[in-house]
């Protein structure tokens, strides 16, 4: 059984109408976290089937900070896991286990990177931006994010902000259509086939949409990188999963 850790609510910030940034400090432990990782959180909300609410989080923060660390929560309707996250308030302790996760850089290879995020997504690529392994490389990286639209998570400007601050200058914010929209496939290909087309990065990190992602794998490897190369994490549409439950 995983360790049970747990972090306070420092403050929060809402950053749109269904988005609340959330500062957390641990209580008794570092975190142990590297950039890239995510935690899951234990609501202890009985749902469905007599099983507790848990719910993945990527740390959005960096990994120099081992005692504080930052989540950004989107509120998905009557969601019993995000409505939790939402309607925590400053003292409130958090439990969960963690970090999870192997969508982290190798320290010391210093290639040139392309990250690929899609939607909720670019929580997974801010945090390994963020982490110590890529400092040295973010001159030599590339970043995408796709989002249907500046208020369905992030804000825009929040992002590019961010992007600026740790010092992205090669990035793109664009939007697309929504996921269950039947143009949506195409519109990202084509982004996608914008960018590799361009010049092959050395290491690839994909998040987000599993569908966006494993076709975006494809296309690389179909130029040469090779598969150990790419990094995914999926946050949802994970064709690997549903082959396997078929």
């Amino acid at each position: 059984m995983a360790q049970q850790k747990t972090a306070a609510l420092i403050g929060s910030e809402l950053l749109g109408p269904d988005t609340r940034l959330l500062s957390l400090g641990m209580s008794d432990s570092d975190l142990g976290f590297i950039g890239g990782q995510y935690i899951i959180v234990d609501s202890g909300i009985v749902i469905a089937g007599d099983k507790i609410a848990k719910r993945a989080y990527s740390v959005i923060s960096t990994d120099k900070d081992q005692r504080q660390f930052r989540l950004a929560v989107r509120r998905i309707g009557n969601g019993p896991g995000s409505n939790f996250m939402h309607n925590l308030r400053p003292g409130a302790e958090l439990k969960f286990s963690g970090p999870w996760g192997k969508f982290t850089a190798e320290p010391g290879i210093e290639d040139d990177n392309f990250i690929c995020a899609t939607d909720t997504g670019i929580t997974a690529a801010l945090g390994l931006l963020e982490s110590r392994a890529m400092q040295s490389m973010r001159d030599r990286t590339r970043v995408l994010w796709l989002a249907e639209s500046d208020n369905y998570f992030l804000p825009f400007q929040f992002v590019i902000e961010k992007f600026n601050r740790i010092g992205i200058r090669n990035f793109s914010v664009v939007k697309v259509p929504p996921i269950a929209d039947s143009a949506r496939e195409l519109r990202t290909q084509q982004l996608v086939e914008a960018v590799v087309a361009e010049e092959l990065p050395g290491r690839a990190y994909l998040c987000g949409d599993g569908a966006v992602a494993y076709m975006a794998q494809e296309r690389l490897v179909s130029l040469g990188l090779s598969l150990d190369s790419i990094r995914i994490e999926c946050f949802f549409n994970n064709p690997q999963r549903k082959a396997a439950a078929a």
